[in-house]
Formats: C-alpha cells, sequence, structure tokens
C-alpha cells in the first residue's frame, strides 16, 4: 500500500486536507487487519478497474461516493443502541473531524446506497455535511461488496 511521506504541521493536528502519514498508518493500514474490510478493500479495486476498462465514468463516480462515504468518512455501531463510533480513515485520523462527527448524531444517516448518492460528498475543505453509519463492521463491508459488485 502506498504511503505518503507528508506530515501534518502541528497547525493542522485537528484537520487536515491532503492525507498524510497520520491519516495513512491510523486510517487505512488497521483496516487491513480487519477480513471483511481487507476484502471490501480489494472489491473497490477490482470494481474500480472493471469500471475503468468499460469507459463508465458515470459508476465511477458512484463507486468513489461509496468509498468516500464509508472507507474514509464512515462510522459504525458496535450494537443495537451503541454510540456510534469511527470507522473511516479520514475521521480517525483527524482529532477535530472524530469530535464533530460524533458530537453530531442529526447529521448521521443509514448507510444505504441511496442515501450515499443523494447526501454523499467527496468535498475535503471541511468536516461533511451527513456521515453514513453502518450497524456493525462485517455489516457495513458486506453491504458495500454487494453494492459493488452490481455497478
Amino acid at each position: 500500500m502506498p504511503c505518503t511521506m507528508y506530515i501534518r504541521p502541528h497547525t493542522k493536528y485537528n484537520f487536515t486536507e491532503d492525507p498524510d502519514c497520520v491519516h495513512e498508518m491510523l486510517g487505512h493500514i488497521p483496516h487491513l487487519f480487519i477480513p471483511s474490510w481487507s476484502r471490501l478493500y480489494r472489491a473497490f479495486g477490482r470494481t474500480a478497474r472493471r469500471l475503468a476498462e468499460r469507459g463508465d465514468d458515470g459508476a465511477m463516480e458512484r463507486l468513489i461516493l461509496m468509498y468516500f462515504a464509508v472507507v474514509e468518512k464512515g462510522l459504525v455501531r458496535t450494537g443495537p443502541g451503541d454510540a456510534v463510533k469511527a470507522i473511516g480513515a479520514s475521521v480517525i485520523s483527524g482529532a477535530g473531524e472524530l469530535r464533530y462527527a460524533v458530537a453530531h448524531p442529526e447529521r448521521h444517516l443509514p448507510l444505504e446506497a441511496e442515501a450515499v448518492m443523494k447526501y454523499g460528498s467527496t468535498d475535503e475543505d471541511g468536516f461533511m455535511d451527513r456521515y453514513f453509519v453502518g450497524e456493525s463492521v462485517e455489516g457495513m463491508a458486506d453491504f458495500v461488496i454487494s453494492w459493488v459488485d452490481q455497478l
């Protein structure tokens, strides 16, 4: 997995627009040790290759939206009625966004493809307007793998 050599300055501890090694090491590398999320990363890669070979720009945009909503900005519950926790790499690696995302349940939507396509964003200029919440780590991965296989 490629990893940047950039590291955020102390003035950007809470949020940085650019992925840095803190983001890669705290956010993405741990996902690879969760079997369902390792499969999820492979599914995104396979699907991106297939869509690129097909030249399907519309489906690629939808794939990117889903990737961003889940892998970068996703939240998850560990049990029914439990508080949300960060699973998305950008949320985990940014202390300011982590606090913001967890403290604003009015911005949480259930992880559903239609909601991600309608409210999802890849904007990196600040915190998200909406965060998508899965009911379990494995359930999120299974849902998204099934969804990407249909693109």
